[in-house]
């Protein structure tokens, strides 16, 4: 395509393009979730053409551009990614692996579709909303065991690619001057994203930097929060980073969370020089709610793992034990995390703004 051509426009209406329903049906390359129910027992399975979605496809050197028919409008865009975070990932009688391989190849396509079009800010900033949301949902989702043969770094590289793309998209909008009655220009939205890179970059000097000089009305309650456990983060004081992350709407927490680990590492490591001493204890009890562990008996397991002696139920700091070349433990799943996400709905969780903002 020449550059002074118009970029192409889709006109396929539906999830799947009619071509590409045809061949997937007759090479049986439909997923489970696409299947006509009542061709299940068939030898011949038949797509459902109101489940079937457009699979992602990679780019490929001396591959033809592809026709209107082939991409799906905005709108469709909009109703495939709405679909998808309303019917599939609330489905409780398949498995998690099943359901984020199905959407997170899907919502690839759907950025392909809209990568290709040049969409305008209005429709990709409303497409790109609900793919960064499920992102940071499936970032936290992967550290349970069924999800270990997924690499986390593939899920946190789409997540971060995506976010950033829609904070410029938000600048691009204020740029624009695009009028405010669109309900494109929820500042309570944009709050919680702008939120929300702060916690996925916790410390990072540029993402606070951005954070302070964030115009006064996107500085909502969520995204001061968020910055003040930032700064906090930077200056050491972890013990104040965990007591605020239970402050955090569902969706941070989701992403803070991934941090878990470190903090509490780090947090161990200065502790052992600011509390070394002979006959100085520090109650293990006291270390898990400050840490957020849920018993005392994973207080004292971290301790042992980083080297830090303990003493019945007290933990023993001394300067020059912690042992810091052991790798920083993985992260399982965090009680006041997963009680947080029952406390709402997983589709409005995906596809509604944070009453918190």
């Amino acid at each position: 395509m020449a550059l002074n051509e118009p970029f192409i426009k889709g006109t396929c209406e539906n999830m799947c393009p009619e071509k590409e329903i045809k061949f997937r049906e007759k090479e049986g390359l439909l997923h489970p979730f696409e299947i006509m129910r009542s061709s299940e027992k068939t030898v011949r399975l038949k797509a459902d053409p109101a489940r079937t979605v457009k699979k992602y496809a990679r780019s490929a050197a001396g591959q033809s551009m592809p026709k209107p028919s082939d991409l799906r409008t905005p709108q469709a865009l909009k109703k495939t990614v709405s679909y998808l975070l309303n019917n599939i990932t609330i489905m409780e009688n398949c498995n998690w692996c099943t359901v984020y391989d199905f959407v997170f190849d899907r919502l690839c396509a759907v950025r392909q579709d809209a990568v290709i079009q040049h969409l305008d800010v209005t429709h990709s900033i409303d497409i790109m909303k609900p793919v960064v949301r499920f992102l940071t949902y499936a970032g936290y989702r992967m550290c349970e065991e069924s999800l270990q043969k997924y690499d986390p770094a593939i899920n946190f590289h789409h997540f971060t690619e995506c976010l950033r793309k829609l904070l410029n998209l938000y600048e691009q909008f204020d740029y624009e001057n695009i009028p405010t009655e669109s309900n494109y220009s929820c500042v309570c939205e944009r709050s919680q994203f702008e939120a929300l890179y702060l916690v996925t970059f916790l410390g990072n000097v540029d993402a606070i930097s951005r954070g302070l000089m964030l115009k006064k009305e996107l500085r909502s309650p969520v995204v001061n929060l968020a910055l003040q456990l930032s700064i906090a983060y930077f200056g050491g004081n972890y013990i104040r980073v965990c007591r605020m992350i239970r402050n955090l709407p569902p969706l941070l927490q989701c992403s803070v969370a991934l941090l878990l680990p470190n903090i509490r590492r780090n947090a161990l490591l200065t502790m052992s020089s600011a509390f070394s001493g002979r006959n100085l204890q520090y109650p293990a009890s006291a270390l898990k709610t400050e840490l957020l562990f849920e018993k005392e008996n994973q207080v004292i397991d971290e301790c042992l793992y980083y080297g830090i002696k303990v003493q019945e139920k007290n933990i023993l700091f001394q300067k020059g034990v912690f042992k810091t070349e052991t790798a920083v433990r993985p992260l399982n799943h965090q009680l006041f995390v997963d009680e947080a996400l029952e406390s709402c709905r997983l589709s409005d969780l995906l596809l509604k703004c944070s009453h918190h903002c």
